[in-house]
């Protein structure tokens, strides 16, 4: 559904129903209509995102975290070492 492309309050009327929307009246100042639209939580509703993390996936990916002698919590290969 698409309101770009509604041209008559005849069509617009069921959809600002439907939402609880408000066809505000003109001011004078610009030829817009404008819609009022409140409490919009209402009516959109979240959704939930679940991610599978495995104690391999974490494994993998925790030793680039902890501390080590040439790097700043990520680990460097030793050939990168100054010192060695």
């Amino acid at each position: 559904m698409s309101l770009l492309d509604n041209n008559s309050n005849e069509e617009l009327k069921p959809i600002l129903e439907a939402r609880q929307w408000k066809l505000l009246p003109r001011d004078g100042t610009d030829d817009k209509r404008w819609i009022f639209i409140n409490n919009h939580k209402a009516f959109v509703k979240s959704t939930n995102i679940k991610e599978k993390v495995t104690f391999d996936a974490m494994a993998k990916s925790a030793n680039a975290f902890k501390p080590s002698v040439g790097g700043f919590f990520i680990q460097t290969p030793i050939s990168l070492h100054p010192d060695v």
